[in-house]
């Protein structure tokens, strides 16, 4: 008999009792483990996972590379474990449950290492083996996160995100909802943190619309941070309108709605970022909504506050917000705290409180819109109490930005002409005879055309039969 009929016999002869092999061998190498002699129990293992995996003994194969890198591991050699982590995952005809239960084995050691170093350096090692393997996605998705909390943890947030990014959440199967979710709002995190608000728009869709219906605390919690996400993300684009819908659903979670204080605070900042969206029908709809929440009747200044944006009449700033609001929006009462968000001590909220004034003007100015066709900007600057010039700056940005249509200014004559609000029944009138009118002159564009082609097929005939 041959060498290689050799081997192969003591193959086959092996995998009819290869468990009983695996068992001696695994005691075998433990004693050598407890005797300190590391070297000869890999070696003995070595071999052992050799003939397994040549034979194809999952089981076996799985025990035996789990035992290894434990050996490796529980002798505190971790350079040791990074070659044997290697030499297995890159050995032919590897067994996939094998190799995946020893990436199992090595991801658990990785919250027990206490040296940074080598904790990323395994991380990265067993990111690497884990790439495009869909049996240790799972793992692979863990690594990252770690990876990337280590990264955030050192002050380096672009390479925290950076990593984080690598994963599609979407396409791993094998991810619990609950740790998707986590996971996403981590990208979100960080892509806010950045300052990366477009990729942060597109992570954000990510996030399925009946994700957070499971009211364990939990999901609530997670719901929670979505939100305040969404907020610092609104805030950084200028969505004052925005905003105010994210506090307006998180004052519906039950977290916070069981908690008188919380549940008030939220619903005061909810009307405060309402207040400074800017004047149009999307904000006077949020306005009436809030305004029919029962938490109204227990805030009554900003119930106030709500209904004075809400009537057709000029508001007079100091007299109706200034004086009897001014202290209570700045800096809180006893028994009503300020929100913060008109912080007279930070740049942002003295930017808010110059934003609430020009609302308030705003709103003025479209008040008048409504009962003149035709005013002075003296009078108008007046009525508004502002300056002739800034009345008139104010004027144009609204008429650019469609809060205020067919808005005229002659500067010479001093006035401003205001288009008058169409009704919506002549506005339908005028759109039919449009639309008649256009059905009109395309049937005779038609009509000249089938003509033309008429006319252009008998000249043809005519010059064949000349011919």
């Amino acid at each position: 008999m041959d060498e290689g009929n050799v081997e192969a016999a003591t193959f086959e002869g092996s995998e009819a009792d290869i468990s009983r092999l695996v068992k001696k061998c695994l005691e075998d190498a433990k004693k050598l483990e407890d005797e300190g002699r590391i070297a000869e129990a890999l070696e003995l293992m070595n071999t052992m996972e050799k003939k397994s995996r040549v034979i194809g003994d999952a089981k076996s194969n799985s025990l035996l590379q789990v035992a290894i890198v434990n050996a490796c591991f529980n002798a505190g050699n971790m350079e040791t474990l990074i070659s044997s982590i290697e030499q297995l995952a890159r050995k032919q005809g590897l067994i996939k449950e094998a190799v995946g239960n020893m990436i199992r084995a090595c991801c658990s050691f990785v919250s027990k290492i206490t040296k940074k170093d080598f904790k990323v350096k395994l991380i990265e090692l067993l990111r690497e083996i884990t790439a495009g393997k869909t049996y240790a996605e799972t793992e692979r998705f863990q690594l990252t996160a770690m990876l990337s909390w280590i990264k955030e943890e050192e002050g380096n947030l672009e390479a925290a995100k950076s990593i984080l990014l690598e994963l599609d959440v979407s396409t791993c199967h094998n991810l619990s909802s609950g740790r998707k979710l986590a996971l996403i709002l981590r990208q979100l995190r960080l892509c806010i943190a950045l300052g990366d608000f477009t990729r942060a728009r597109i992570i954000e869709k990510n996030i399925p619309k009946n994700a957070f219906d499971n009211l364990s605390i939990d999901s609530q919690r997670m719901h929670i941070q979505y939100h305040e996400l969404m907020i610092k993300l609104s805030h950084g684009e200028g969505g004052y309108l925005a905003v105010s819908k994210h506090y307006e659903e998180m004052s519906r979670i039950p977290v916070i709605s069981n908690d008188i204080a919380s549940h008030q605070m939220v619903f005061k900042l909810c009307i405060s970022y309402a207040l400074l969206a800017a004047s149009n029908e999307e904000k006077k709809m949020l306005l009436r909504k809030i305004s029919m929440n029962k938490l109204c009747d227990s805030l009554p200044e900003y119930s106030y506050l709500i209904e004075l944006f809400l009537q057709p009449l000029l508001i007079n700033w100091r007299k109706e917000i200034l004086q009897p609001y001014g202290i209570l929006l700045l800096v809180g009462t006893d028994h009503c705290p300020a929100t913060g968000v008109f912080d007279p001590c930070t740049n942002l909220g003295r930017k808010h409180w110059e934003t609430l004034k020009t609302r308030t003007a705003e709103h003025n100015i479209l008040t008048i819109a409504a009962y003149y066709s035709q005013i002075s900007m003296d009078r108008l600057a007046e009525l508004i109490d502002i300056d002739t010039e800034t009345a008139e700056d104010m004027l144009c940005q609204m008429t650019n930005s469609g809060e205020l249509k067919g808005a005229k200014i002659n500067r010479p004559e001093g006035y401003v002409k205001f288009k008058a609000k169409e009704n919506p029944e002549e506005l339908l009138t005028n759109l039919n005879n449009d639309v008649d009118q256009m059905s009109d002159l395309l049937d005779e564009t038609v009509r000249l055309i089938i003509g033309e082609e008429c006319n252009r097929t008998f000249l043809e005939c005519y010059d064949n039969d000349d011919e």
